[in-house]
């Protein structure tokens, strides 16, 4: 039996509202930083360091003003274009991937849009100027522009299993920590939410091996045990909001909200929302 139109879009909206409703925070850890303009009281706007209180509100600082003590709020600036060169010691506008002289893909990472390392020419180079992984031989499979690739079932396709790959393949190493290789004897998987984590080990989850949305997690006491469980924004107040999220969320009307800095596209899933509603009602 065919499913109608409104049916499937009723099922669409719930694979994509699932998260909220079991609770789970995801935010991306590149560009959803909160904008200065977001942060109504004094408190938060000194804290993130990134931005000047005056004439009652939170203004942004320019890239070249966030030097000295202020060097710190230059990594939470990257969506307005800011850059730490730790090379120089200094914060400055982006430029590009290959403008820096970067030597791993660890530091590659650290610059505002994706960028990769590429081991033949020895610098940070694009990612989005890749062919597809499905468009490369195996000979090539390694980096695409979805991220990693991993060669498998006789194809390249982009690495979505830390278990297809051992323990000492570069995906594993350069995934982490997408995959765990230094707990575990294998590449062990470690995305999709915070029960991956563990007593010992509870970072942020990533959602995908080459996203850079993230699953907040923090260590609670759990039937008189460490587990490892999903950030709550309603048990923070005032004063932990914006420093316990990792300063993706800010306090605003007596709550903790997520916020939705200029740069981000956060209102293209609003978008499909709104037009699956209208294709189902």
């Amino acid at each position: 039996m065919k499913l109608q139109t409104n049916q499937i879009c009723i099922l669409l909206l719930i694979f994509m509202l699932q998260k909220e409703i079991i609770g789970q925070v995801l935010v991306d850890m590149k560009n959803g930083h909160c904008d200065c303009e977001e942060l109504e009281n004094e408190l938060e706007c000194v804290i993130i360091q990134k931005c000047k209180f005056e004439n009652g509100k939170c203004k942004s600082l320019s890239c070249d003003s966030l030097q000295g003590s202020l060097l710190a709020g230059c990594y939470l600036a990257k969506g307005q274009g800011c850059i730490l060169n730790f090379l120089e010691g200094k914060c400055t506008q982006f430029k590009g991937c290959s403008s820096y002289e970067y030597k791993t893909q660890n530091e590659c990472n650290l610059l505002p849009t994706k960028c990769y390392y590429d081991s033949e020419l020895k610098r940070c180079e694009d990612q989005t100027q890749l062919p597809s992984c499905s468009e490369q031989l195996q000979s090539e499979c390694f980096h695409g522009k979805e991220g990693i690739c991993v060669f498998k079932d006789g194809k390249c396709q982009e690495f979505t299993k830390c278990e297809d790959v051992e323990k000492s393949d570069k995906r594993c190493q350069e995934a982490y920590p997408s995959c765990n290789y230094i707990s575990f004897n294998l590449c062990r998987n470690q995305i999709g939410g915070c029960n991956q984590g563990s007593q010992s080990s509870c970072p942020n989850m990533r959602e995908t091996i080459n996203g850079e949305n993230f699953f907040l997690c923090e260590r609670k006491i759990v039937d008189g045990q460490q587990a490892c469980v999903d950030w709550d924004p309603q048990e923070q107040t005032m004063d932990s909001c914006l420093f316990e999220s990792q300063f993706t969320h800010h306090w605003k009307d007596d709550q903790c909200v997520k916020c939705q800095p200029s740069n981000h596209n956060s209102s293209l899933r609003l978008e499909i929302v709104i037009m699956l509603l209208t294709l189902a009602f």
